[in-house]
């Protein structure tokens, strides 16, 4: 395949495509049948992984037509063509390579989690988070409600200057809660993290948000009287007006906090949209950040661009709740694509190596082979 051809997929992938880049790269998906035939002879299973890996993408980069029937072809003949490049960037190079070893030993699906968590009140009761949906506590000015994955803080204007903190912890292998404050701001909590926050506020005071541990995705109301303070270990973050995303997972070596819109101040420093602050080994650094990148996970989404194993299943241990034990690879090899979070344990990792991830499962033990 000519190199350049790649480039300009490659740049199509990301949505960096110039007009007529984009129309000669769909014209090679138009006219990739036979190629892309002769692929799927010589290894129909990598074929197929890589397509998966791609199909997310093409979804919403292609045009939806009136005719569905045609639709349906069209999305997956691009996303046929295009995994040959999603293959190729994964180092797995269709009819060159031979699979020596099985990739597992298991013959149940590891799925993610289930809609769990645990709501800690300040005044002591501690609620679990299942299916029941409607009214859960009611606290002399608070109420707390749920409805699916959202839990609603509902507060009257009290003169009372007290803060009352709750704290809200999702395990591993839970999925995203939503958490309403009792200003409307809204909290999305990733997966094993732990979100200490007040369970009133008032106009003068908001009190703060501490990041014990893991990831937020947050949409704050701003007031300019009582801006909301966000805490994590290594990271003191100031709204003004804004949407951001934090992650502080202890078993990371960085933080980040990554600036969507409006505006933020982390540890004193300004972020515009598009910056990150990059917290490592007592030093912060401000940096242009991959948006689409750092928040795949809001959108239902792993995503990984010439990421490390490693940096990778660390993703995916909290996402399964599994513990990752390397027998003789180091993990520092790259891969690159997107995958949807309601695969099973097994197909991610079909799909991140093309099949060159080797590995075995015993319970909760993912053990990572050479």
């Amino acid at each position: 395949m000519d190199p350049e051809l790649l480039k300009k997929i490659d740049r199509y992938l990301k949505n960096t495509a110039s007009a007529t880049e984009r129309l000669e790269v769909e014209s090679w998906f138009e006219a990739s049948d036979e190629d892309l035939g002769q692929i799927y002879h010589d290894n129909p299973q990598q074929f197929e992984a890589a397509t998966e890996r791609t199909l997310a993408i093409l979804q919403q980069r292609i045009a939806y037509d009136t005719n569905a029937t045609r639709t349906r072809w069209r999305v997956y003949r691009y996303a046929a063509a295009a995994s040959v490049l999603l293959a190729i960037t994964a180092g797995a190079y269709f009819g060159f390579r031979q699979k020596l070893t099985p990739n597992y030993v298991t013959t149940k699906p590891v799925l993610p989690g289930t809609q769990t968590a645990v709501l800690k009140t300040g005044y002591g009761k501690v609620i679990l988070l299942n299916s029941t949906n409607g009214l859960l506590a009611k606290f002399d000015q608070t109420q707390i409600s749920k409805n699916g994955n959202i839990l609603a803080y509902n507060t009257k204007e009290s003169n009372l200057e007290a803060m009352v903190y709750d704290t809200l912890e999702i395990p591993a292998g839970g999925r995203p809660y939503r958490l309403q404050l009792p200003d409307g701001s809204r909290i999305l909590l990733n997966a094993a993290t732990k979100l200490r926050f007040p369970e009133r506020m008032t106009t003068r005071n908001r009190g703060k948000l501490e990041l014990i541990n893991g990831e937020i995705y947050a949409e704050i109301i701003h007031n300019p009287s009582a801006p909301l303070i966000v805490k994590t270990p290594t990271q003191t973050i100031e709204d003004i007006g804004t949407k951001f995303d934090v992650s502080a997972y202890a078993d990371e070596p960085s933080a980040f906090t990554v600036l969507l819109e409006g505006k933020v101040s982390v540890n004193g420093k300004a972020l515009s949209p598009g910056q990150q602050a990059i917290s490592h080994a007592g030093n912060m650094a401000i940096a242009q950040a991959d948006l689409t990148l750092r928040t795949a996970w809001v959108n239902g989404l792993f995503r990984f661009d010439h990421t490390p194993l490693k940096e990778i299943l660390r993703e995916v241990a909290r996402w399964y709740n599994m513990q990752v034990i390397y027998q003789g690879n180091n993990g520092n090899e790259t891969y690159s694509g997107i995958i949807g979070r309601e695969a099973s344990l097994q197909r991610i990792l079909a799909i991140i190596g093309t099949g060159d991830v080797h590995y075995r499962i015993e319970g909760r033990k993912l053990i990572i082979l050479p």
